[in-house]
């Protein structure tokens, strides 16, 4: 085996495809030959210089990878060489090999492909994370959620529906609005609706998935319920809100902001042993399918991320690492 492997990065704003040693495991990781990786908005940010790696990784863009263990590092007893398995990464997906901690992996659960996969853990841990433990989520609890037709949209929505909870979803087009409505949940087309009044209409909701940011907190306050829970992941729109605070005090909301990558390797290894055995029962029973929209091979990562900034999207996009050891 060569000693090196291609890798995309980000210098000054332009994506490069350049050539980096192979990693070596140390004690507690295991190294993946990656097949596919998920293309996500922070990888977008970071290349326009809003959301740096934490200190200490990868330059390599990328967080999340399925592919096939290769490379064992010392005290390693749960995985062996050659298992199928997806992961989260705090950096380095955009590259042939990564390594990370032995404890992010997740074993592919049948019946989905190695593609279908790459498009799970980032998406799959900030929903879990956000909604089903910084929210403490009832089943039967009514959420909003924006960009509904996103990965993370339609990622929430299928486990939400799993969970047993109704659930409203906001897109820009109709196309989008279908997408949410197969999915299980209701769809308000933000371009040419209102979507507080339909919301408060149906009584409101317990808690809102804000990606948004600027004037949809306050909107997003008048949808809540007594009671009602707030939790944003990104700023959109703008990080400057104008808000009052009638409605946060006399009904007794709250109000949290949340990202997955700022969190600790501890941290991310407790949130995936939290959600895994719900992940892969909904999975088995066919409640939860990654969407896929488009996979772009390795070389064209500038395409996947222009087209993530396009919106035009539906679900996942991917990047196709080498052959991708299809399956």
């Amino acid at each position: 085996m060569t000693s090196l492997m291609q890798a995309i990065i980000c210098d000054q704003g332009q994506l490069r495809l350049v050539q980096r040693p192979i990693p070596q495991p140390c004690a507690g990781e295991v190294r993946i030959r990656i097949a596919y990786a998920g293309v996500n908005r922070a990888d977008l940010l970071q290349t326009q210089g809003l959301y740096p790696p934490p200190e200490g990784a990868s330059d390599i863009l990328g967080l999340e990878v399925s592919g096939h263990i290769d490379a064992l590092g010392d005290n390693i007893h749960q995985w062996q060489t050659g298992d199928a398995v997806c992961a989260l990464v705090s950096s380095g997906a955009y590259a042939d090999y990564v390594t990370l901690p032995a404890a992010h992996c997740m074993r592919i659960p049948a019946p989905l492909t190695l593609a279908e996969s790459a498009g799970i853990m980032e998406c799959a841990l900030t929903v879990w994370m956000s909604l089903f433990d910084e929210a403490r989520l009832k089943s039967g609890e009514a959420v909003l959620v924006h960009g509904g037709s996103s990965g993370i949209g339609t990622t929430a929505i299928q486990m939400l529906r799993a969970y047993g909870c109704p659930v409203f979803a906001t897109a820009s087009t109709a196309t989008k609005c279908a997408l949410i409505e197969q999915l299980g949940a209701t769809a308000i087309n933000y371009k040419t609706d209102d979507f507080v009044a339909p919301i408060k209409a149906s009584g409101g909701v317990d808690v809102v998935l804000d990606m948004v940011g600027g004037d949809y907190i306050m909107r997003n306050m008048q949808c809540l319920r007594a009671g009602g829970r707030l939790m944003s992941i990104a700023c959109l729109q703008s990080t400057q809100v104008n808000l009052g605070m009638g409605g946060l005090l006399m009904k007794g909301l709250s109000w949290k902001g949340s990202t997955l990558r700022r969190r600790c390797d501890t941290d991310k290894a407790q949130l995936i042993a939290a959600m895994q055995p719900h992940l892969q029962h909904w999975i088995a029973t066919g409640a939860f399918k990654p969407v896929i929209d488009r996979i772009f091979p390795l070389q064209q990562a500038d395409k996947a991320l222009e087209t993530m900034q396009q919106g035009l999207h539906c679900g996942k996009i991917l990047l196709q690492v080498g052959s991708a050891q299809a399956s």
